[in-house]
């Protein structure tokens, strides 16, 4: 694998050209200031000390409680009475530390405290206030929300107001500050609070004729079933797709502050475990955050993608340059990777073959120096230390494992195959004809790497790392779930990789035919990875710069059953 440093550069001094051609407009919106207010708003509740140093409030996600959420911690101070009757009218409250929720369960939630004064001692029954007495931060990059930020000031007295800031050479960083910000940049509002984002809403542009209401663009549900964090946006539509279907919200799971290419919640000894893959390591992390645990890899290959299967297995992807593949297996269990095969010289992935939501069956395709794709492609069996290859698969000229799918869509008793071409467009067969294509090409991803089909480097070939599909089980047919990214105009003219993303859904209609439907939310940076756990759509969001590999990625979840109704609305 050859990656040009003159190709990079010459890619990013193109950037910043075209960055001072284009001239971006200021966007004027209306910020949801009473949604705000609800958010911000101060909450009480009571402190429990256990002996063993832990610390607890009595309030969790059945009370509206989020990760990240700063909570002020005061003792019993004097009493208070009335002068004029002697009648005791309550004591003093002296904020004596800062609390950060850290983990959350229904009806109590953990915080780490930090002390104003160490000789304080902390003890049960001590009151909890959220947002009381905390710093806040109104960053506007536009400078055209002043008069909004006053008028919170007026609505959120509890909160220590510091400043507003529309320089963003004085941007405070949100992922490291420790108090609340509000971020306006365009026509999204971010509500960030120690790190963590706490809601997010796009602007709406402001008209004469306009109806839209302040704060209804957040709308809060129940907690997901793995983390009780909130995030709702209303939707938008995203042209070019043969249906669209109204989703009006989705659910903000979790925050990883790193770029994370492969992505899967995975069920290991009867414990969820968050599986996934970084530039750095490939992580299995217990989803209540109690334990992480890294594989790294020595040889001289690159990991140029993974493949999360049923039962801890992990297909690594290793591509060692002018060579082949060298591609591992690895099984995840008894808190540790352990090595089942090494040295594989096919491209593996993981396939749900039978459309019930697992990824059993791992498929392998030969390696190709010229194309990466070689012809053939079977099927593997796992054995305890060892994998043997055994059913050849026969499939259409042109295949590419990466992103491809293989399932029943119409339930006539065949499966399709699903893949992407060389020009990024997706198309499905049947029993070796193409069914179905769609006209424009479907995004990119991140994840990429180059090869050079010979010694001569000034020939490459760049290969995208498809995010697998999720196949859905709808009865007797199949449905399957696609990330769909999109590029700006400058990353479109240099080629690079995309900015924007979303989800769309390939399905069958009453006759059969296939049609591609999206759901309509249009989120701030590219979709990485799609999956199904426990009957709900996940994807994951990354934030950031792909370039400097500084960036989040957040973990968003949908209710299938919402989508599907309102994709049969449509139908």
């Amino acid at each position: 694998m050859t990656v040009l440093l003159n190709i990079i550069k010459s890619k990013i001094l193109c950037v910043l050209f075209l960055s001072v051609i284009f001239i971006i407009p200021a966007y004027a919106g209306t910020i949801p200031i009473d949604r705000l207010v609800k958010e911000l708003k101060v909450v009480d509740a009571a402190l429990i000390s256990f002996p063993n140093g832990l610390f607890f409030i009595n309030k969790g996600s059945s009370g509206g409680v989020r990760k990240g959420e700063l909570w002020t911690i005061f003792s019993k101070g004097d009493p208070v009475k009335d002068p004029a009757t002697g009648k005791r009218l309550g004591f003093l409250q002296i904020p004596i530390g800062e609390a950060k929720i850290t983990s959350i369960a229904e009806n109590f939630s953990q915080v780490s405290i930090k002390l104003q004064d160490k000789s304080k001692k902390i003890k049960s029954g001590m009151a909890a206030k959220r947002f009381d007495k905390v710093d806040i931060l109104f960053q506007d990059s536009e400078g055209l929300h002043f008069s909004d930020y006053e008028i919170l000031r007026t609505k959120l007295p509890s909160l220590n107001w510091k400043a507003y800031l529309n320089d963003k050479n004085n941007f405070k960083d949100s992922g490291t500050y420790n108090g609340i910000l509000i971020t306006v940049f365009k026509d999204r509002l971010t509500l960030w609070c120690a790190g963590e984002v706490l809601a997010i809403c796009n602007l709406e542009e402001k008209t004469l004729s306009s109806s839209h209401s302040p704060g209804s663009d957040i709308v809060q549900s129940k907690a997901p079933h793995i983390m009780p964090e909130h995030l709702l946006l209303p939707g938008i539509r995203t042209p070019g797709l043969n249906r669209e279907a109204a989703l009006q919200s989705y659910n903000f799971v979790k925050t990883f502050d790193e770029l994370i290419y492969n992505f899967k919640i995975c069920t290991i000894d009867n414990k969820p475990y968050y599986i996934y893959l970084t530039k750095q390591a490939l992580y299995a992390q217990r989803t209540d955050g109690s334990k992480r645990f890294q594989y790294n890899y020595n040889g001289f290959g690159d990991i140029v993608g993974a493949s999360m299967g049923e039962d801890g297995l992990i297909a690594l992807n290793i591509l060692v340059q002018y060579k082949g593949m060298e591609s591992q297996v690895l099984r995840f269990e008894n808190n540790k990777f352990n090595l089942v095969a090494d040295n594989i010289h096919y491209i593996l992935g993981f396939v749900d073959m039978d459309g019930n939501g697992h990824s059993e069956s791992l498929v392998g395709q030969e390696y190709n120096q010229e194309n990466f794709y070689g012809i053939n492609t079977c099927f593997f069996k796992i054995k305890k230390n060892s994998i043997k290859k055994t059913k050849k698969l026969f499939l259409p000229s042109g295949f590419e494992l990466f992103g491809s799918f293989m399932a029943d869509l119409d339930g006539n008793g065949k499966k399709e195959v699903g893949f992407y071409n060389l020009g990024r467009k997706l198309n499905v067969y049947e029993d070796g004809k193409k069914k179905w294509g769609f006209s424009s090409p479907l995004g990119g991803s991140l994840q990429s790497f180059y090869i050079s089909p010979s010694d001569d480097e000034t020939i490459l070939r760049d290969i995208f790392v498809w995010s697998e599909p999720a196949v859905m089980d709808l009865g007797t047919k199949k449905g399957i779930a696609l990330v769909i990214n999109r590029s700006n105009l400058i990353s479109s003219v240099v080629d690079i990789n995309p900015d924007k993303g979303g989800v769309a859904i390939l399905l069958t209609d009453k006759n059969g035919k296939l049609f591609l439907s999206s759901i309509d939310i249009n989120f701030q940076g590219p979709v990485q990875s799609v999956f199904f756990y426990n009957g709900m759509l996940y994807c994951l969001v990354i934030e950031g710069n792909s370039f400097t590999e500084i960036a989040k990625s957040h973990l968003i979840t949908f209710s299938l059953d919402a989508f599907i109704s309102a994709l049969n609305q449509k139908i």
